[in-house]
């Protein structure tokens, strides 16, 4: 295929050559496989080059795929799920027969998830699937509430908490991989969930038809963060290696955020799309948007964006629980500035501890754990942090 056409912007066409037949509409990329539309019909494309050169593969499917990739392997779904070992060029049938899969991801162990439909004359039911072994074998979780809709949503945190689209409106959240649900609603005005984005442990950045919305702490509460968008609806969102955030709207536009989506600039010089489908960044740095024009990508790494702009780091601290004093749970933020063993722990008056809510390797970056007593009596607490030479303790206050 063509090579990209040069613009004078930070975006380039990376996918010149089906400008031409009018359908050059771009579903979604997961790293260096795309999943493209031509009318009714779906096919997978490679690249091997950032973009440059764009191969097709074997396959052309009906119904909209989706597109998962792990530390290894590449995994699509439609009306089964497909394994592709060799970065895309062959794809072989796994299994899963159902009439749709909808949501498919893969954690950073390599363990696949699935949300399979399956429609009769009177009703549609939809099952969580899980697979250890990259797809040979799959067993059935509690399948997440709400019927999903055409762009599903299975999002994985760094602290193994799953957020699933719930019929568009909020999404359901789980915190023990899957086996229950709790249902979570962003703002009152119920906004429909286009994407998810988490970083760290607890942060959790929500892309909607009302905007952006933002989360410290899994999903407890949320803060409205729009200041800078020009379009309202929001269609995807990421979070690059370096902290920074990136939203693309049902407009054709790119914004970029480096203050956690307080404020954000437009980022679209050289971008001529319609919709942005999707928003995927590679491991070198590169940016891509996969829109109704085509796939585009960032002429410079996003890493250089941030060469010579003062980026503030990741520093020690604990801070102050929140809510203060608290019933029935409460919040503890806290950041980690160098790789290591992490111990946080909750003792009483008399130095007995009670709880432990952190003690594994935990690495640079901003937290958030929940702390819900249980069994213990109201009263004054102390919570400690340790992390390699630093400790840190605060006080809490539990009433009844």
């Amino acid at each position: 295929m063509n090579g990209p056409m040069d613009v004078n912007g930070p975006w380039r066409a990376a996918f010149t050559s089906l400008a031409a037949n009018g359908n050059n509409v771009v579903l979604g990329i997961a790293v260096r496989v795309l999943v493209h539309s031509t009318a009714w019909n779906y096919g997978i494309f490679r690249t091997t080059d950032q973009g440059v050169n764009w191969t097709a593969t074997a396959h052309a499917y009906y119904g909209p795929p989706c597109i998962a990739s792990g530390s290894r392997d590449f995994f699509l779904g439609t009306d089964q799920v497909y394994h592709s070992s060799d970065e895309g060029i062959s794809w072989q049938s796994i299994g899963l027969n159902v009439s749709r899969i909808l949501p498919l991801t893969v954690d950073s162990h390599d363990i696949v998830y699935a949300v399979s439909l399956y429609c009769n004359f009177k009703t549609c039911y939809t099952y969580l699937w899980r697979s250890v072994d990259t797809g040979k074998t799959w067993t059935t979780l509690t399948t997440p509430p709400g019927y999903p809709a055409y762009k599903s949503i299975l999002k994985i945190s760094a602290s193994s908490t799953f957020f699933s689209e719930m019929d568009g409106r909020g999404f359901a959240r789980s915190i023990d991989t899957g086996l229950t649900w709790t249902s979570i609603h962003i703002d009152t005005s119920q906004s429909l969930v286009n994407d998810i984005a988490t970083r760290g442990a607890g942060e959790v950045f929500v892309a909607t038809s009302h905007g952006i919305f933002y989360s410290p702490d899994n999903g407890t509460t949320w803060q409205k963060r729009n200041v800078g968008l020009l379009d309202s609806a929001m269609m995807s969102i990421v979070v690059s290696r370096t902290g920074e955030l990136f939203t693309g709207s049902d407009s054709g536009r790119v914004f970029h955020s480096t203050n956690n989506g307080s404020s954000w600039q437009l980022f679209s010089d050289g971008l001529e799309a319609t919709t942005i489908n999707d928003l995927t960044l590679d491991s070198i740095g590169y940016l891509y948007a996969a829109t109704d024009s085509g796939v585009f990508r960032t002429s410079k790494k996003i890493t250089a964006l941030a060469e010579g702009r003062k980026v503030e780091p990741v520093v020690f601290s604990l801070s102050q629980n929140f809510p203060n004093p608290f019933n029935p749970s409460t919040s503890i933020p806290f950041s980690v500035a160098n790789a290591g063993w992490v111990n946080l722990s909750i003792f009483n008056l008399l130095g007995q501890q009670v709880a432990v809510l952190v003690n594994e390797v935990k690495y640079p970056g901003k937290y958030v754990v929940s702390w819900k007593p249980d069994a213990i009596p109201a009263g004054a607490y102390f919570y400690q942090i340790r992390s390699g030479i630093h400790t840190s303790t605060k006080q809490m206050m539990y009433v009844k």
